[in-house]
């Protein structure tokens, strides 16, 4: 059998983020090019093509990757089969910026819990350590189970803390009343971002003055009052399709608990915590299990058998809330958070959609000069109330998010497109109708209440679908625009 070989090419993008792509050397290869996400994926391939070479190129910005790959090959003993080229320079020029923001932002995200999709599945992209002496042979199997562009978080000095990751991240000054920070280090660059951390009930009633809003604010919801506060807010912003500026800014701590299934971070092996205690930032946590248990068995069996039994112990089988929940095993079963919980998610099925419709507007805020105005509101539709097409046979229709978002802010309207991750500044008559549209009510209906709210000719009418027909493509509603008499 003729020897190939395979190039491995590992570059860094705009964001600071590596991918790694491997693709045959010989000109005429009809193997395409691939991509891997881990480390574990990396030595599948690898042990497929056992007889093959693997060509990669050390430069110092891919260093710290490099190295992992080297001892994990090592470790396989495949180290035989790869072939190294130093290219040496610089890692962050003097005019460079080390990515620090993509790292802080990949923190936050570890804190929420709500990983994009494209994370979902593709080894951990987070591991917090708290006083654990872990063998090499568990950091050699956590390694082998990361994704690449994973950071390595701790609350203590550690002699050690480069096995794991490209970027560690320590987190400091917890007894400091609701504050805190993160220290992050990228090879010998260091950043500290201070946070504000508080009790959700706490917050709401905070004044303006006690709020340090030039610093990213995290919120728990651990305790009953802390529930209330938030049962409120979703009841809320339900029956009045308004979220103020104040209560978009912050993030919640594990705030996967409420949004859709599909975002459990636990059960996408996407977080993982080794520790005693199964807390962080004195608040409990869902994902962390000692070095004991990871010794004896698969991370993945773990996480379903610790899944299944808190699912058996909190009687989730027959839940009328279990299509959408994603029974989250971070509170005990039995305990009066846990039976609250259920209670938000059963009876307040908009729950789901108060997390999808506050983190877009998270975004939409951030970027606004205005963003301090703590009081001001946005405005959406919802089940229960419409701000847009509001004629009476549709104003108790029930509306989903699953496309876009329709929202006004200072009397101008938005439309945040879901496939696009986009937001479009739209006129009123044009939110009225996409917004009729996808209550599925007729072009023809839509154009009537048009008449009778604008008095608008049908031509106007007409030239207003005409505009919007490129918007309506991006959107998927187009095919719903059937031809009216």
């Amino acid at each position: 059998m003729e020897k190939l070989q395979f190039v491995i090419t590992i570059t860094q993008d705009a964001n600071g983020l590596f991918e790694m792509r491997v693709a045959e050397k010989s000109p005429n290869s009809k193997l395409r090019e691939m991509v891997f996400q881990s480390y574990s994926q990396w030595f599948s391939f690898m042990k497929r093509n056992s007889l093959h070479q693997f060509l990669l190129t050390k430069t110092d910005k891919n260093a710290k990757i490099i190295d992992h790959i080297l001892r994990l090959a090592k470790e396989h003993q495949m180290e035989d089969q790869i072939f190294l080229i130093e290219n040496n320079n610089h890692p962050y020029p003097l005019l460079e910026v080390p990515p620090f923001d993509t790292f802080i932002n990949g923190f936050r995200t570890f804190l929420t819990g709500l990983y994009p999709h494209t994370y979902h599945y593709t080894k951990v992209k987070h591991l917090f350590v708290h006083k654990s002496n872990l063998s090499p042979e568990l950091k050699m199997s956590l390694l082998n189970n990361s994704n690449i562009n994973s950071s390595y978080i701790s609350q203590e000095e550690e002699e050690d803390d480069n096995w794991f990751g490209i970027a560690q991240i320590r987190i400091e000054n917890q007894q400091q009343m609701e504050y805190f920070s993160a220290k992050l280090q990228l090879n010998q660059h260091i950043h500290n971002q201070p946070f504000v951390f508080m009790k959700l009930h706490r917050y709401v009633t905070a004044g303006k003055e006690d709020l340090l809003l030039d610093k990213p604010i995290f919120l728990t919801i651990d305790d009953q009052a802390d529930l209330d506060v938030f049962s409120q807010l979703v009841m809320d912003t339900f029956s009045k399709g308004q979220m103020k500026i104040k209560n978009i800014i912050p993030s919640f701590k594990d705030e996967c608990m409420w949004a859709d299934k599909s975002m459990c971070s636990l059960r996408t092996g996407t977080r993982l915590a080794i520790s005693e205690q199964k807390r962080i930032l004195d608040s409990p946590i869902c994902y962390s299990f000692n070095h004991t248990e990871l010794h004896h068995q698969s991370l993945s069996r773990l996480i379903e058998s610790e899944f299944t039994k808190s699912f058996i112990q909190s009687g989730c089988k027959n839940c009328p809330a279990l299509l959408n929940c994603p029974t989250c095993i971070r509170l005990q079963p039995e305990s009066l958070e846990k039976e609250q919980y259920c209670n938000i998610r059963r009876e307040q099925s908009f729950v789901t959609d108060y997390v999808k419709i506050r983190n877009i507007l998270k975004t939409f805020v951030h970027n606004k000069e205005n963003k301090n105005d703590v009081e001001a509101s946005l405005y959406f539709s919802t089940t229960k109330v419409k701000k847009f097409y509001q004629r009476e046979r549709v104003l108790t229709k029930e509306i989903n998010y699953n496309d876009c978002l329709i929202f006004s802010f200072h009397d101008e309207d938005y439309i945040y497109i879901n496939k696009e991750l986009k937001f479009y500044k739209i006129n009123r008559p044009l939110a009225i109708v996409i917004e009729g549209i996808l209550l599925n009510d007729s072009v023809e209906n839509i154009y009537h209440f048009m008449l009778e709210k604008y008095h608008w000719k049908r031509e106007m009418f007409d030239k207003l679908l005409v505009i919007g027909d490129q918007l309506f493509k991006k959107i998927g509603i187009a095919n719903r625009m059937e031809v009216y008499d």
